[in-house]
């Protein structure tokens, strides 16, 4: 088995020479590496940061060093492993949680080699490196939620449809009964709240079966900007006085890939949740229509997004917001922060699914008393691509 070798210094070289020649190496391969490298002394301070943290933290080297990893975030527990040794064993891949000069979360593996003094063996410290994870984490976690919509979709997919078939003869049985009846008679009313509770049970099962996607999906070429403007004339019609309602609609948006009332519906339920958030007192809800090119290279457009042209439907407003617990399961199906008798939980979870299905994405922004403001991104299409075969059967 063949023994690392050891770097020699040339004879002919000084000791002085050799040494600045070992840190250029050493810097040169600090700056290629994706990890960003430190090392800390006995008291567990920083006296080596290189400079790639800078990119991923923001912060110069100068401004960490002195500091301990304790002041800058914390490490949890990963598998089973933590520093309970205090730095004194090998350690590979444990989480550290901290953030970055503008205050955003941000997650690193972090691996490290204690080091001993060669003649003692006192503890003089230790040094590794850190690997930005932030972005796997949040991919990861996507996946998760992607993964756990799926199999709720066709859990709740297939009770819909058992459930809508014992409620289509009530409903219509009902109906029919309503019809013979006398009008203003006790038993007329009665009747006619059998009705609505059905149809009720009826629009539930709808929407029950959209975040399942068990609904047929009618894509076409469209134009986008009709959608949207039909979409606001309704939801106007039906919104309290106390509410105004603005649009900023760009007519020339252009045309999507899509079923148009699937797309409407989206925009009514947001429309509907934005009217909700301001909890039956005065506010504004916004609507606009724009085509935006997507980069995912800007900070806020989502990595699932298709780069190029989009159309941006937002819907904004300035209500109560969200605080953090809710922001993370808005789009979970049957969450809802509204009472009982105002809502299902599955409006935000049945446009997310209409949206993925349109192989758009929908994001959003918000925070406690500051209102919230939903994006959803929609691919615009060429009209003048003739697109067959693989939209048959869509």
């Amino acid at each position: 088995m063949e023994q690392p070798v050891t770097p020699r210094r040339p004879a002919l070289l000084p000791a002085e020479e050799w040494a600045a020649l070992l840190k250029r190496r050493l810097d040169d391969l600090t700056r290629l590496v994706s990890d960003w490298v430190w090392e800390i002394d006995r008291a567990h301070r920083l006296i080596y940061v290189s400079d790639r943290v800078l990119e991923v933290l923001g912060f110069h080297p100068h401004e960490l060093v002195g500091r301990r990893f304790s002041d800058l975030g914390t490490f949890a527990s990963n598998r089973n492993r933590s520093l309970r040794s205090g730095w004194k064993s090998p350690f590979r891949d444990l989480i550290f949680e901290t953030k970055d000069c503008n205050g955003r979360a941000r997650s690193f593996l972090v691996s490290g080699l204690p080091v001993f003094d060669r003649e003692t063996g006192a503890f003089e410290g230790a040094r590794g490196t850190a690997e930005d994870i932030t972005e796997r984490k949040r991919m990861e976690g996507e996946l998760l939620r992607h993964q756990k919509m799926e199999s709720l979709g066709g859990l709740a997919g297939g009770m819909a449809h058992n459930f809508n078939n014992l409620l289509l003869p009530i409903l219509g049985l009902s109906k029919k009964t309503l019809e013979t009846l006398p009008a203003r008679s006790e038993e007329r009313e009665n009747m006619e709240m059998v009705v609505r509770a059905c149809e009720r049970a009826r629009d539930l099962v709808d929407q029950i079966l959209v975040f399942g996607r068990r609904t047929e999906i009618k894509r076409d070429d469209i134009d986008i900007h009709p959608i949207v403007q039909e979409s606001t004339t309704l939801a106007r019609a039906m919104l309290p006085r106390s509410v105004s309602l603005t649009e900023t609609l760009d007519p020339t948006t252009g045309v999507v890939f899509a079923d148009a009332a699937q797309i409407g519906a989206v925009i009514m339920n947001l429309i509907s949740n934005a009217v909700d958030a301001l909890d039956g007192g005065k506010g504004e809800v916004s609507v606009s229509l724009s085509r935006v090119d997507v980069d995912q290279d800007i900070d806020g457009v989502p990595a699932e997004a298709r780069t190029g042209p989009n159309a941006r439907i937002r819907v904004g407003d300035n209500g109560k917001g969200m605080d953090e617990e809710t922001r993370k399961r808005i789009f979970d199906p049957f969450f809802t922060t509204k009472d009982v008798d105002k809502g299902m939980g599955l409006g935000l979870s049945s446009a997310y699914g209409t949206v993925t299905s349109h192989d758009g994405v929908i994001v959003f922004s918000s925070q406690p008393d500051a209102g919230t403001t939903m994006d959803v991104y929609l691919p615009l299409v060429d009209r003048s691509v003739e697109r067959h075969g693989d939209r048959e059967g869509n």
